[in-house]
């Protein structure tokens, strides 16, 4: 029969959320921490990483040590078959049983051949054990989950956020425009949250305005002069140089069946960013013309969830329509 400690180091390798909690102490800590958060807060990491195309869930755990802060302190790191680490921990024990686990940001480890790290969990001073709040921030903390409750509510109504709610809630909660100066210094969970949902929205806002450029340049595209490579090549030296974002990857998620993309929990209308995912595809089909020292600056991966089909291509540039110089 094998002993809880291993059966703990098995569900983290299998990134097992469900087993751990059976098997964690519901009257101990952990990275100073109720165990309730602690696993929560791992089985949304495990359920990320699961749903991540890109990577590889078959981690198995490597023993190493701390070299810094808790010297000499033993746990294992977690490592796939594309050599990519989603946690380095310490795992404090006694003969039986784990009394405390937590990430360690300086360990050795017995796998010589990381090439990625994620980093693990990190947790707000608000969730450990004991925190108090001022009874300023609890003020705070009433106005972040005020702000979370709308959006959320938001969502449940409608999958596909209205791009005036979105505008109108970030103008109302955005620390530019609140009357509430929480946003620098703290590490809080109900700050995070807020925080959260104002970056995918500035990505929305940013994706739409980055799109309403790509559609000059793709009706520019289409004039016959760009028939010609150098003349193609001139066109994509001035995109970069006007959409520098053309050759990111767009963190995000299509569904074109439901017409929506997802940036995060905020849903909006495709249609807003179409454009802007047309352009990436006549860049991908085209990038081989730029010279290497362009190249050595895409992503390592052009094929991700945004591409469009090639026939949807042919037919956005089978018009004649010309661009009007």
């Amino acid at each position: 029969m094998h002993s809880i400690k291993s059966q703990i180091i098995t569900a983290f390798e299998n990134l097992d959320a469900d087993a751990l909690e059976l098997l964690l102490d519901d009257n101990k800590t952990y990275q100073d921490v109720p165990k309730k958060i602690f696993v929560e807060r791992y089985r949304e990491y495990f359920r990320n990483l699961k749903e991540d195309e890109e990577v590889l869930c078959d981690f198995k755990a490597y023993p190493g040590k701390c070299n810094h802060c808790s010297k000499d302190k033993k746990g294992y790191s977690f490592v796939n078959s594309q050599n990519t680490c989603y946690a380095e921990l310490i795992f404090i024990e006694d003969d039986d049983n784990y009394l405390d686990i937590y990430a360690c940001k300086n360990f050795d480890s017995t796998h010589c051949d990381i090439a990625d790290s994620f980093g693990g969990i990190s947790f707000c001073d608000d969730e450990k054990v004991g925190f108090m709040l001022t009874f300023e921030e609890l003020v705070e903390k009433e106005f972040c989950l005020s702000a979370v409750k709308e959006i959320e509510d938001e969502i449940k109504e409608n999958k596909i956020l209205p791009l005036k709610f979105i505008k109108d809630w970030q103008n109302k909660y955005n620390p530019l425009y609140g009357d509430l100066n929480i946003f620098e210094r703290k590490n809080y969970s109900f700050i995070n949250l807020v925080k959260n949902y104002l970056g995918s929205i500035r990505n929305v806002l940013n994706f739409i305005e980055l799109s309403k450029k790509a559609a000059l340049y793709i009706d520019l595209f289409k004039d016959p002069i760009f028939q010609d490579d150098e003349a193609i090549m001139m066109w994509m030296f001035a995109c970069i140089e006007d959409i520098p974002d053309v050759k990111l990857y767009l963190h995000a998620k299509v569904n074109k069946a439901e017409n929506y993309i997802a940036f995060g929990k905020v849903n909006v209308n495709l249609s807003y960013m179409q454009d802007y995912l047309d352009l990436q595809e006549i860049y991908r089909q085209h990038y081989d013309l730029l010279p290497h020292s362009i190249l050595t600056s895409f992503p390592w991966d052009w094929q991700n969830p945004c591409k469009i089909s090639n026939d949807n291509l042919n037919d956005m540039l089978d018009d004649n329509d010309q661009f009007p110089f």
